[in-house]
């Protein structure tokens, strides 16, 4: 595998897992501090802690 064949390759397979992990978590973040908003009456982190 030449170095050129072994960069595609990289690409081709890591880039769309990253893109992916990527929107992955952050659909999981929204849908984490929506639920935790929600959660709290809709108070900011602010009013919770104290």
């Amino acid at each position: 595998m030449t170095a050129e064949s072994y960069f595609i390759f990289v690409v081709e397979t890591l880039l769309p897992l990253l893109i992916f992990a990527v929107l992955l978590g952050l659909v999981v973040y929204v849908s984490t501090y929506l639920a935790l908003r929600n959660f709290f009456g809709g108070k900011s982190w602010d009013e919770v802690n104290e």
